[in-house]
């Protein structure tokens, strides 16, 4: 079974919401308001670790994805590559929150997912206000994980 994951609004644009979206034969769509990147990006500063903000951040809302998706199994789950060079940070990251909120381990691995992958349009349906997110992430959610796994180890 494969699943894509896709992301619409990029994380570092913080005065939008930011809809990430799962898709398989089952859909699943997180968001992250503007204000809520804001305070990560300020916690970020404050930590010196501004530029690595919207790739940890990024993590923490994939990691969140799988978790709330609750699979039975380990699944093998393309991410689009939405940050080039990121790849291997962002895979330890993920695996890290995921063993952290007791998720599965699934297989990750990075491609270029096209606008007419299904990931992608239930992101950009969201976006346009035509599919509400499943679940919306809150800023202590995110600010624990990103926390807690110390973007950058």
């Amino acid at each position: 079974m494969e699943i894509q994951i896709d992301q619409s609004i990029k994380i570092e644009q913080t005065a939008r919401t930011t809809y990430i979206g799962l898709s398989n034969s089952m859909t699943f769509i997180v968001a992250i308001t503007g204000k809520t990147k804001r305070r990560l990006q300020d916690d970020f500063r404050r930590r010196g670790l501004s530029s690595i903000f919207p790739t940890a951040t990024f993590a923490a809302c994939v990691a969140l994805l799988i978790f709330y998706t609750r699979f039975d199994s380990n699944p093998a789950i393309i991410i689009d590559e939405e940050y080039q060079g990121y790849e291997q940070f962002l895979r330890k990251q993920i695996l890290h929150m995921l063993t952290d909120l007791g998720g599965p381990r699934p297989v990750i691995t990075f491609s270029r997912i096209g606008k007419g992958a299904r990931a992608h349009i239930i992101g950009y349906q969201a976006y346009k206000k035509r599919r509400s997110p499943d679940r919306l992430l809150s800023y202590v959610e995110l600010h624990e994980l990103t926390t807690k796994n110390r973007p950058g180890t």
